[in-house]
């Protein structure tokens, strides 16, 4: 079901909006949702006075699927960034996973306005059972480390965070965007929005 046809959702954004309140609608891409999301920008067809409307990269993690994720081939994926590109009454952004989607396919985006994969660089995750990833989607904890033991500090130090961190280091040396992208999703490169031959994670 989409997101605007959740009366649910209808009521709650007018409440924030009838109430002042600065409001923000985050978007899920995914192959089920991008048809709509093109529509709703080409249309601008997101409830009048929004801020604006983040979307949030679809990631087989979770409860998400793998039958859920859009691939750089698709060429809807081509069609949302013109639409993003597009003047809104509303703001646009994205997660950080949605950067070498910008940066192939965006014409007049600020590369300054972009910041890619922030896992190990600037944020982590801790869960429930006290351990540590360099990002909330690595389920598997390939980079795990436990906090029974060790510090924040010294997990965010930490042998399995430098790794994580050198895999976007050492992503795509020969590409010149590589600074903005860094390669994209250490953890699923399925999800990443390049089809450069000078890709190399």
């Amino acid at each position: 079901m989409s997101w605007y046809r959740s009366e649910y959702t209808i009521n709650a954004v007018r409440m924030l909006l009838n109430e002042g309140v600065k409001t923000n609608i985050h978007y899920v891409l995914g192959r089920n949702s991008i048809d709509e999301a093109i529509r709703r920008l080409r249309e601008n067809d997101f409830p009048e006075g929004i801020n604006a409307v983040i979307f949030l990269l679809h990631k087989p993690a979770g409860q998400g699927t793998n039958a859920n994720v859009l691939s750089a081939k698709d060429e809807r994926v081509a069609e949302f960034f013109a639409q993003v590109d597009a003047l809104h009454p509303f703001k646009v952004g994205m997660d950080s996973c949605n950067v070498p989607g910008a940066l192939n396919f965006c014409k007049s985006i600020m590369p300054e306005s972009l910041d890619t994969c922030e896992g190990g660089r600037f944020s982590c995750y801790i869960g429930a059972d006290m351990t540590m990833v360099p990002c909330s989607f690595d389920q598997g904890k390939k980079y795990q480390v436990s906090l029974r033991n060790r510090t924040i500090e010294e997990a965010w130090n930490s042998e399995p965070f430098e790794h994580f961190r050198d895999k976007l280091r050492r992503a795509c040396p020969d590409c010149k965007k590589r600074e903005l992208c860094m390669g994209g999703c250490p953890l699923m490169p399925e999800i990443v929005f390049c089809e450069s031959e000078k890709r190399k994670i």
